[in-house]
């Protein structure tokens, strides 16, 4: 269901912005959305970054 609406609202996105002249709208949304999203790497107990498939050995 989520998929669908994702879809449907990403479909009429550029068509809503570009009646109201903001064309570029919905992809700076979708930009902020996208980043928003990305894993940030945490810091071991040392202080350095984990590498997303590392181990974690307490």
């Amino acid at each position: 269901m989520g998929i669908l609406l994702g879809n449907l609202l990403t479909g009429t996105a550029p068509d809503l912005a570009r009646a109201a002249d903001l064309p570029a709208l919905p992809w700076i949304a979708l930009t902020l959305a996208g980043a928003m999203c990305v894993e940030r790497p945490q810091a071991g107990h040392d202080g350095t970054p984990r590498s997303a498939g590392a181990a974690v050995v307490d």
